[in-house]
């Protein structure tokens, strides 16, 4: 049976926060999942995705009236209805998940590092009280979703979406968390990119 998954590739370092922080060690964690291994949720993708496709919809109203919410559900303060476009969070490969299974700690010391940011002030100085500690997932790293049934007539519209989303995770515009999202297509090991075909076949009309 033919699959669909999201591919994101870390093209910078990213924290893929989740708000929270570890005490004695970082003041902004990153998002792990129940095995403790670092992912990215998919509800925070879709925020991310959401931003790309508004403005697809915006310039191309023709082709596209009202896909955004049909895929991601109604948006505003809280998403009120349910899209067509589900999946999974974004997980590290199963090899790298399996090769770390015995020691989920040696996943962090292998795939992340600590960044320290600080505000300046009027003199040139860090100002008192904000000296912080970042956990980054460093960049060159894959990350995939699975992603459920979803009708044909919608990839155009969502393989654009991904191509045009280019950062996500704290501080995405200040030089962390560039990315590039592709859509596979096919069965274990046999995945085919289908982002540039879908993107294309609207694009070159």
């Amino acid at each position: 049976m033919q699959k669909r998954v999201i591919e994101m590739e870390l093209i910078s370092d990213a924290c893929l926060s989740n708000g929270s922080s570890t005490p004695g060690s970082v003041d902004v964690d990153i998002c792990v999942d129940e095995n403790g291994f670092p992912c990215f949720n998919s509800s925070t993708f879709k925020g991310n995705l959401r931003e790309s496709l508004e403005i697809i919809e915006e310039n191309y109203p023709d082709d596209f009236n009202g896909y955004t919410n049909a895929l991601l559900g109604k948006g505003g303060s809280v998403v009120t209805s349910e899209g067509k476009l589900k999946l999974s969070n974004f997980q590290l490969p199963l090899a790298v998940r399996e090769h770390f299974k015995d020691s989920v700690e040696a996943t962090f010391t292998a795939l992340t590092h600590q960044r320290a940011e600080t505000s300046i002030n009027e003199n040139g100085v860090a100002a008192d009280g904000t000296f912080r500690l970042l956990r980054v997932l460093k960049r060159g790293y894959k990350l995939y979703a699975e992603v459920a049934d979803l009708d044909e007539a919608y990839l155009p519209f969502l393989c654009l979406g991904l191509s045009f989303t280019k950062h996500v995770g704290y501080k995405r515009n200040r030089g962390l968390g560039r990315v590039a999202f592709r859509l596979y297509e096919g069965e274990t090991n046999k995945y085919t990119d289908i982002t540039a075909k879908y993107a294309g076949s609207f694009l070159s009309r």
